[in-house]
């Protein structure tokens, strides 16, 4: 199980998620329920194969909200495991009424200044 990102204020997440209980699981234990009014949360996306991602993504339930997030520039799939769901996912799904993708720069990063820094020089060796 994985915490919810400490950076998050309260009331930020209250917005997504909107002021019900909150329930932390693994995707694992949530892809064998339908999620009628839930507001789920799939951090590290770009570590799930395009399989896990569909499968992750069509437990929408009547009345939920989900908010993807990754980063494509830091996919840890072992070998063998296939693309990641989070790259595999946008050309999919792109244009679809009531689904939108946000793509972040560093400035966008919410941690130590130092680390968008690190963000930048590497985005500078890659381009």
């Amino acid at each position: 199980m994985k915490a919810i990102d400490p950076t998050l204020a309260s009331d930020a997440l209250a917005a997504v998620t909107g002021p019900r209980q909150r329930d932390y699981a693994h995707p694992k234990v949530n892809f064998q329920r339908i999620a009628n009014l839930w507001s789920i949360i799939l951090d590290e996306a770009q570590n799930t194969t395009a399989e896990q991602m569909k499968m992750f993504l069509t437990r929408l339930g009547f009345g939920s909200k989900i908010v993807v997030t990754g980063d494509v520039t830091q996919v840890d799939l072992p070998d063998g495991r296939g693309r990641s769901g989070l790259l595999a996912v946008r050309p999919i799904l792109e244009g679809i009424e009531g689904l939108a993708f946000c793509d972040l720069a560093s400035g966008d990063v919410v941690r130590h200044r130092i680390v968008q820094d690190i963000v930048d020089a590497y985005e500078r060796v890659s381009s």
